[in-house]
């Protein structure tokens, strides 16, 4: 990496810095350190006690980020030890989610053929219906003209026989 000279000021007072880091991260220390500072500076202090002051703080922070760190880090190492076997139930649930969806797909169309099948044999009812209601009207019309044709029959017959008898009868005296 290529060092760079950066001249920041701290405190008031400027300072060239040899560094690998851009200006621009390196101002941003600068304006921490500084920041950090005028926290502290309350005029009855020394400069160097201020600086002294800011750098535990400073040192404070990155200790407990540190720890922050580590504890994250920690917390994280499980997780990342687990990952290759969650991954691999994971592949092994959407393989199987694959093959559930397939099947879903192959009975939803074998249910939307039948479906329509049903409609087809729904239909076929209806027309066979409206035929057997026809054949039953048919039926009832033919019942009744039948019903008439034996009551006619059996008025004939009544007549017929009572003309049978007026015959004999006059045959009788006609002997």
């Amino acid at each position: 990496m290529q060092a760079n000279k950066i001249k920041v000021v701290i405190n008031g007072m400027t300072y060239t810095l040899v560094t690998d880091k851009s200006e621009e991260e390196t101002k941003k220390i600068a304006d921490y350190v500084n920041k950090t500072i005028k926290e502290i500076d309350d005029n009855k202090l020394t400069q160097t006690m201020t600086t002294v002051l800011a750098s535990i703080n400073i040192t404070d922070d990155l200790l407990k980020l540190k720890e922050n760190y580590d504890k994250l880090k920690e917390e994280s190492e499980e997780p990342l030890r687990l990952f290759p076997k969650l991954k691999q139930e994971y592949d092994l649930v959407n393989d199987r989610l694959s093959s559930t969806k397939e099947k879903y797909e192959k009975s939803n169309d074998e249910l939307i053929k039948s479906a329509k099948k049903i409609e087809e044999l729904n239909s076929t009812i209806d027309s066979l219906n409206k035929k057997i209601n026809s054949y039953r009207k048919d039926l009832t019309k033919k019942d009744e003209d039948l019903n008439k044709l034996r009551n006619e029959i059996n008025t004939i017959q009544r007549r017929n026989s009572r003309y049978q008898k007026e015959i004999e009868e006059l045959q009788k005296e006609i002997k």
